[in-house]
């Protein structure tokens, strides 16, 4: 494995040294027990003999994708369209992922990176990389589970749009720095739309750190979560230990589109031998009631207004 940077290293196990591999079989060996990675030599497949593989591998596999989404979405990004002219510290590019999906929980398109891909079994950002959810965990951690547990609801109760007291201050702020007021109430849906921080830190102190956890965890089966992330910052503005993956933020939110069943992401539906004769995989097409059917309606119609409110954060 060969990565671009510092920080991919550091990502993916935890240490520097993956971004000095020369490739060809140039690798860090990671064995338990040894305090640091050791460079080793291993065996070499080169990008035509890669290729090889997968062809073949696609003869015994019928996978789930869309040839026209994906080529679509590697074009955008390949060409980077619509992203913006930044880079990080470290002098690269902004870097971004996208996985759609339907609502069987059928991959249709997945895209890794951004910009040209210079190397094969490269960093895939939307499958091996966590990063930080921010606003965009507060509909699966906080409101869903507030009108699942029949305390909330569209509309009702109204909510005090104003931190709550950690270590002695007020936290958290809105955009903009605005600390709210203890006059001022919403409720839920006058909330999601402009991605307010006071409402669901509010609900959280309500409904309590360990409950939106296990919601999380349980219900939208993510496998990410740190003990680390039983926090308010977690929990109420996804401020996370190391943050998640695209794949299964994708798969969560679909369970807003399916009446509450959640879906297990799959990207081919069987594997067999070359001549089709024997099965060796197979999916199951069997989804999971996770929440209640009212639940994911009321989220649906929701997160709509993120777009059609005046103050929504996705309003062109």
């Amino acid at each position: 494995l060969t990565v671009k940077s510092y920080v991919d290293s550091k990502i993916i196990i935890d240490t520097a040294g993956a971004e000095k591999l020369m490739g060809n079989g140039d690798m860090l060996y990671y064995p338990v027990g040894v305090p640091k990675p050791v460079r080793i030599q291993g065996c070499y497949l080169s990008d035509e003999e890669i290729e090889k593989v997968v062809d073949f591998v696609k003869t015994q596999e019928t996978s789930s994708y869309s040839d026209d989404i994906q080529q679509e979405i590697e074009r955008v990004y390949y060409n980077r369209i619509g992203f913006p002219n930044a880079q990080n510290s470290y002098g690269e590019d902004v870097q971004s992922c996208m996985v759609i999906m339907d609502y069987t929980g059928r991959v249709l398109g997945l895209v890794g990176q951004a910009g040209e891909k210079l190397s094969a079994r490269c960093l895939n950002i939307a499958t091996d990389s966590r990063r930080q959810p921010g606003s965009s965990i507060k509909p699966l951690s906080v409101y869903s589970l507030a009108v699942d547990s029949n305390e909330y609801t569209w509309s009702y109760p109204m909510v005090q749009n104003y931190g709550i007291m950690l270590d002695g201050k007020r936290w958290p702020h809105n955009y903009g720095g605005d600390p709210g007021s203890p006059t001022s109430y919403k409720n839920i849906q006058k909330a999601i739309a402009p991605s307010d921080n006071t409402i669901p830190a509010q609900i959280v102190n309500d409904l309590g750190i360990d409950t939106c956890y296990e919601w999380l965890q349980d219900t939208f089966k993510f496998t990410c979560l740190e003990e680390t992330d039983r926090t308010y910052s977690s929990m109420a503005v996804g401020g996370m230990t190391y943050g998640v993956y695209a794949l299964e933020m994708c798969a969560a939110y679909t369970t807003f589109g399916t009446g509450g069943v959640y879906y297990e992401p799959y990207c081919y539906y069987t594997v067999t031998n070359s001549s089709g004769s024997q099965v060796y995989l197979t999916r199951n097409d069997a989804g999971e009631q996770v929440m209640d059917t009212g639940t994911a309606e009321v989220m649906n119609k929701m997160m709509q207004t993120v777009a059609t409110e005046s103050n929504g954060t996705a309003r062109n």
